[in-house]
């Protein structure tokens, strides 16, 4: 959510269960509402940093795992 002097405040702010919504965007002065996104050209290259991550992870811990059954069994 936009106020009125340009500050950001979160959604979840005025969508609790509790409060009138209406009633507490006028409270905080709510005159619009703004998103932050990636570009598109960013997609395939995150998604690619992102797998490389979660690869790397997925080798130490198998590595992990091997030397631990390994000391255990020995």
């Amino acid at each position: 959510m936009l106020t009125a002097d340009g500050n950001r405040l979160p959604e979840s702010l005025c969508r609790r269960p509790d409060r009138d919504s209406d009633r507490c965007y006028a409270e905080h002065q709510v005159t619009g509402w703004y998103n932050d996104f990636h570009p598109s050209s960013r997609f395939w290259p995150l998604q690619l940093v992102e797998t490389g991550l979660l690869l790397v992870l997925a080798a130490a811990v198998t590595y992990a795992a091997f030397r631990l059954l390994r000391r255990l069994v020995a």
